[in-house]
C-alpha cells in the first residue's frame, strides 16, 4: 500500500556526489545538512527529501506507518557513517526535527499517540547501541516547524556511529524529518613540543590558476596549537606565506612550482616543530572545466589509448563523477598519425533487459587552449549497451591526430553519458544525468625535421595513353644508414603526384598523390613505384615524386636523363603525362525530318552519353530541351569512360508543320447532351481533342461535352501532331420534359374510345408520344394522333426550338363504363392452367390483359369476338390476374399457372 510513497521519494531525489563535512581528527567534529543526498546514512528507510527541510533544500525523511487492516507496518531505521574517532571526552549532539502527518502535511499532535523515535550511538555500525534520546508524545513539540534538540554524551575512544529509529502505533502515518546534525567533541589541550608531521598537498601538480589544498599528516588533535605555513621556491630558503597560513590547513594558488611546510608550536610551552615539506609542481597547463551529473555515476571501467591502459571500479556511484588520472603515464601520439581507442563501461542494467545506451565521446585539447570546443577536438566513438563494465563488452574508435596538433602535453577527456553523445565537454547546471568523466594527459610528439638525403623521379620522362588507361612511374630515394640494406628502408613513405590538368606548377601545391610501394633495391637507393592516370580526363598533366622520412617534411623528386634529384622546376623537372581521347563520334542519319515542337533529344542518334552543340567544334553544350529550328544543323558528341569524342556528328533537321484541322462553325449547339464525336471538324488526319489551347492531356473519346466550354482540336498526319489547335465553343440546349400525373385512369364507354389524346400532360412545346422508352429516347416511331390506347405506359416528349426533351412516362389504366359484366354468361377453363386458357362470353370480348402478382402487365391480347384461346405457356409458374374486357364492362379472374 505504501510503495507509492517510496516511489515518490525515488522519483524526485537528486543523486550526485556531495562532499559533506566529515573531518577525521582525534576528536569528533561532524556535521551534516543533507543538502544533496543522504551523506552516507543508510537509505533503505530514510531519504534526502525536499518537502520538509528545517533549513536549506533537504532533510533526511522517513515514514512511521502502521495499518493493521492491510498488514502494513513501517518502523524506519537509518545508521550514520563514522562520525570520526572519539578522544574519550564529552561530545555534544545537536539536531533539528519535525513530525508531519502524511495525510494533511501538517504538524503531528500528541493525541492520538503516534509512537516514538530514538537516537542512539555505538562504536560499530552493528551495535550494541546506547540510547541518547527518545521523542514521544510526552516530550514532542507540536508544531509545523522544526524543533532543535541537544544531547551530551561521552563516547569511548574509537569510531562513533549514530542510529535513528522510529516505532509507530496502530493507524499512524507520520513523516519524520531530521536535519542539521552535528556532533562536536571537546579537544585536549596541547603540552610540550608537538609531534612531527608532514605537509600534504591534495594534488602534486597544479594547473594554471588552480588551487592547492595543504594539510598536515598525521593531523593534530589537541587545542592550543599555533600554526605558521611557509613557502620556498628552491626548497632551501623559506619565508612565511604573505596572507593566512595560521591554521592546520592552508589553500593557495601559485604561478610557479613551490615548496610548502608548516611550523607547529604549543602555546602552553615547548619547542616548535617543522613539518616535512611538500613540493607542488606548476604544470603550466590550463585548468579544465568541471562536469556534474545529476543522477547515478555510471562508471567508465577501462580505457586503452596510445600507452594508457587504465582499469577502474565498475560499481555504480562507487567513484567520483570526474576522475583525474593526469598523474598516470602519458599517452604518446604523433601529429598526422591515427590511434585506436578502446573503451568499456557499466550501463547500469543489472537485469540485462532494459537496453540502456550510454554514449562515449573522447575530447582532445590539440591546440592547448584549455577547452575542447574546436571541431577537430571531439571524437564521438560509439555507444555501450547490456554491459556491467567487467564482461569484456567494448567499443573502439580511431583517433586521427591533426597534423597541426601542438607539441607537448595536453588533456584527453573521456566522457560517458546515457542516451546521447554529450553536446559539450563541460557543464554543472544539470544538463548531464547518468555518466562519468575521466581526464588523462597526452604527450604530442614534436614534428620530425628529418629529410632524405636524395630523392628523384627516376622514369619515365613522359607517358601517353587514352582516357581510362594508366601507367607506372618510378622514383628513388637515398638516406645514409637507411636505404643501403636490402628491402625498404625504415621510416620512408613515398608518393607519385599528379598536377591539375595543364598546370606545370610546383609539386608542393598539388593535391593528388598516389601512395607508392617499394619496388627494388637500386644500389644504395630504394626504388618505389605507383600506377597513375586512372580516371583522368583527356589533357596534359605533370607528375613528380614525394618522399617523407619518419614523418618529417616532404621532399619532392624531379627527372633528368642522368638520374634527376630534388625537384627545382628547371633542371630536375616533372614528367609529362598526355591523356588522349579515343571515343568515336556517334552515328546518325545526316538529314532527318522531325515534327514541329521537337527538341534535340528527339534526333535519332546512336552512341553513349550524347551531347549536342550548335557548332562542329567548341561552343557550349545545348540543353536537351532545346527546340529544333527548321533547316538547322546540330552536332553530336559521345562520351565513354569520362572521355568525350573530339569529332562531332552533324545532323540537319527539316521540320514538318502539320496544320490545325478546320471547322465551318466554331460555335456549335447540341440538344440535351453530346460527346466529342458529335463535334463537327474537318481534317486530313486523326483528330485529337484537348481541354486547353496548348499543352494538357488528350481527352478521352467518351468525354461528355459541357455547356459554354471550348474544346480544342489538333490533328496527326504522318505521325506529326499539329502545334496549332482549333477551338470550338459548345452550347448545350436543354428542353425540359413534359409534366403531369405519372399514373392516370381513363374511363370510356367502349375500349375503342380511349386515344392518346386522353392522357393529360403539361407542355409548352410540340408533344410526341411513344409506346416504349427506347423509341422515346431515340425520337423514333412516335404514336400517330388519335391512336387508340390500352392500359399500359406511354412516353411523352416535347420539342422546343428544335430540341426534343427527355421522355416523361405516364401509366394509364383504361376502364370501361358502369355496365355490368354478365358473369353467368362468362366461362373459362382449365384453372390451374398449364398452357392455354379457354375463355368465352355471351357478348363481344374486346381484349384480354394478364398481370403478375406484383401488378406488372405480362400479356396484352386483342380479341374482338366472344371466344378466345389465351396462350400462357411462356409464363413462369405462379398466380396471375387475368382481365377480360367486354365492350362496356370487364371481369378480372385469378388463374394459377402450373
Amino acid at each position: 500500500m505504501k510503495t507509492r510513497l517510496r516511489l515518490l521519494y525515488f522519483s524526485i531525489l537528486v543523486c550526485c556526489i556531495f562532499g559533506f563535512s566529515n573531518k577525521t581528527y582525534a576528536q569528533i567534529n561532524y556535521s551534516q545538512d543533507f543538502e544533496i543526498d543522504e551523506g552516507g546514512w543508510s537509505d533503505d528507510d530514510f531519504f534526502a527529501f525536499y518537502f520538509f527541510p528545517c533549513t536549506g533544500e533537504n532533510a533526511l525523511t522517513g515514514e512511521i506507518y502502521s495499518d493493521p487492516d492491510f498488514g502494513d507496518y513501517t518502523a524506519p531505521v537509518t545508521i550514520s557513517p563514522s562520525l570520526g574517532n572519539s578522544n574519550g571526552l564529552q561530545a555534544t549532539l545537536t539536531y533539528s526535527y519535525s513530525l508531519i502527518d502524511w495525510n494533511t502535511f501538517e504538524g503531528v499532535t500528541n493525541t492520538p499517540d503516534w509512537g516514538e523515535f530514538s537516537i542512539e550511538y555505538a562504536s560499530s555500525p552493528s551495535g550494541p547501541w546506547t540510547n541518547l534520546q527518545t521523542i514521544d508524545p510526552s516530550n514532542h513539540v507540536e508544531s509545523d516547524d522544526c524543533a532543535v534538540k541537544t544531547v551530551t554524551f561521552t563516547p569511548p575512544v574509537g569510531p562513533v556511529y549514530l542510529r535513528i529509529s522510529g516505532t509507530p502505533n496502530d493507524y499512524i502515518d507520520v513523516l519524520i524529518n531530521i536535519d542539521n546534525i552535528s556532533v562536536v567533541q571537546v579537544q585536549e589541550a596541547c603540552t610540550g613540543t608537538p609531534a612531527a608531521s608532514a605537509a600534504v598537498a591534495d594534488q602534486p601538480a597544479l594547473c594554471n590558476g588552480g588551487t592547492v589544498n595543504l594539510s598536515l599528516a598525521p593531523a593534530y588533535a589537541a587545542s592550543g596549537l599555533i600554526y605558521q605555513w611557509q613557502s620556498s621556491a628552491d626548497g632551501v630558503s623559506y619565508s612565511n606565506v604573505p596572507t593566512g597560513g595560521t591554521s592546520a590547513a592552508y589553500a593557495t594558488t601559485q604561478a610557479a612550482s613551490m615548496w610548502y611546510r608548516a611550523t607547529i608550536t604549543c602555546s602552553g610551552g615547548g619547542s616548535p616543530v617543522t613539518s616535512t615539506p611538500v613540493h607542488v609542481i606548476n604544470s603550466g597547463m590550463p585548468c579544465l572545466c568541471d562536469v556534474a551529473f545529476t543522477d547515478d555515476i555510471e562508471p567508465i571501467t577501462h580505457v586503452v589509448f596510445a600507452g594508457i591502459d587504465n582499469t577502474t571500479s565498475a560499481a555504480i556511484n562507487g567513484t567520483p563523477g570526474v576522475e583525474d588520472f593526469t598523474s598516470l603515464a602519458l599517452a604518446e601520439v604523433t601529429p598526422g598519425e591515427t590511434y585506436q581507442i578502446t573503451l568499456e563501461g557499466n550501463t547500469n542494467d543489472p537485469d540485462g533487459d532494459a537496453g540502456y545506451e550510454t554514449y562515449i565521446t573522447a575530447f582532445f585539447d590539440w591546440n592547448q587552449d584549455g577547452d575542447f570546443e574546436d571541431d577537430s577536438e571531439r571524437y564521438d566513438i560509439d555507444y555501450l549497451i547490456f554491459s556491467d563494465g567487467e564482461d569484456g563488452v567494448q567499443i573502439t574508435g580511431d583517433i586521427a591526430v591533426p597534423a597541426g596538433a601542438l607539441p607537448g602535453n595536453t588533456y584527453m577527456r573521456v566522457f560517458k553519458l546515457y542516451n546521447h553523445f554529450p553536446d559539450t565537454a563541460c557543464g554543472v547546471d544539470g544538463e548531464f544525468g547518468y555518466g562519468q568523466v575521466e581526464d588523462y594527459l597526452v604527450h604530442v610528439a614534436a614534428p620530425s625535421t628529418e629529410t632524405l638525403d636524395y630523392v628523384n623521379l627516376q622514369w619515365p620522362a613522359t607517358m601517353t595513353f587514352a582516357a581510362g588507361g594508366s601507367d607506372t612511374a618510378y622514383a628513388q630515394a637515398w638516406e645514409g644508414g637507411v636505404t643501403e640494406a636490402p628491402g625498404a628502408g625504415a621510416g620512408i613513405t613515398a608518393w607519385i603526384g599528379i598536377s591539375p590538368v595543364g598546370s606545370n606548377t610546383n609539386p608542393n601545391t598539388w593535391t593528388t598523390w598516389v601512395p607508392a610501394t617499394f619496388n627494388t633495391q637500386a644500389g644504395n637507393n630504394d626504388e618505389y613505384m605507383a600506377t597513375i592516370g586512372t580516371g583522368l580526363a583527356p589533357g596534359t598533366y605533370y607528375y613528380a615524386s614525394r618522399f617523407q622520412l619518419n614523418g618529417g617534411p616532404y621532399t619532392y623528386g624531379g627527372y633528368t636523363p642522368t638520374g634527376g634529384g630534388y625537384w627545382d622546376g628547371t633542371t630536375n623537372i616533372s614528367g609529362i603525362l598526355t591523356v588522349t581521347c579515343a571515343t568515336p563520334a556517334p552515328t546518325a542519319a545526316a538529314a532527318q525530318t522531325l515534327c514541329q515542337g521537337s527538341t534535340i533529344a528527339d534526333i535519332d542518334v546512336t552512341g553513349t552519353s550524347i551531347t549536342w552543340y550548335g557548332a562542329a567544334t567548341g561552343g557550349t553544350a545545348l540543353p536537351a530541351t532545346t527546340m529544333i529550328a527548321d533547316g538547322t544543323t546540330y552536332y553530336a558528341s559521345a562520351t565513354a569512360g569520362g572521355c568525350e569524342s573530339v569529332a562531332r556528328t552533324p545532323v540537319t533537321v527539316d521540320i514538318t508543320v502539320t496544320p490545325a484541322p478546320t471547322a465551318d462553325e466554331t460555335m456549335q449547339t447540341f440538344c440535351n447532351a453530346a460527346g466529342l464525336d458529335d463535334l463537327e471538324i474537318d481534317g486530313d488526319g486523326e483528330i485529337m481533342w484537348y481541354g486547353t489551347q496548348t499543352g494538357g492531356s488528350m481527352l478521352a473519346d467518351d468525354t461528355a461535352l459541357a455547356d459554354n466550354t471550348t474544346y480544342y482540336a489538333a490533328q496527326v498526319i504522318d505521325g506529326c501532331e499539329s502545334m496549332a489547335r482549333t477551338g470550338i465553343m459548345v452550347h448545350i440546349t436543354v428542353s425540359e420534359a413534359p409534366s403531369g400525373e405519372a399514373e392516370q385512369e381513363i374511363e370510356v364507354a367502349s375500349a375503342d374510345d380511349a386515344t392518346i389524346e386522353d392522357i393529360e400532360i403539361t407542355a409548352t412545346g410540340s408533344v410526341n408520344w411513344y409506346d416504349n422508352e427506347e423509341d422515346a429516347e431515340a425520337g423514333e416511331d412516335a404514336i400517330a394522333p388519335e391512336t387508340v390506347i390500352v392500359s399500359g405506359t406511354y412516353y411523352a416528349t416535347q420539342t422546343i426550338d428544335g430540341c426534343e426533351s427527355a421522355p416523361f412516362a405516364v401509366t394509364v389504366d383504361i376502364t370501361l363504363g358502369n355496365d355490368e359484366f354478365n358473369t353467368s354468361a362468362f366461362r373459362y377453363h382449365p384453372n390451374p392452367v398449364k398452357d392455354v386458357l379457354a375463355i368465352s362470353y355471351a357478348k363481344n370480348i374486346s381484349a384480354i390483359e394478364v398481370y403478375n402478382i406484383v401488378g406488372q402487365k405480362v400479356i396484352v391480347k386483342s380479341v374482338n369476338q366472344n371466344e378466345a384461346q389465351l396462350d400462357m405457356s411462356q409464363l413462369a409458374a405462379g398466380t396471375y390476374m387475368v382481365k377480360v374486357m367486354g365492350d362496356t364492362a370487364y371481369k378480372t379472374i385469378k388463374v394459377v399457372k402450373q
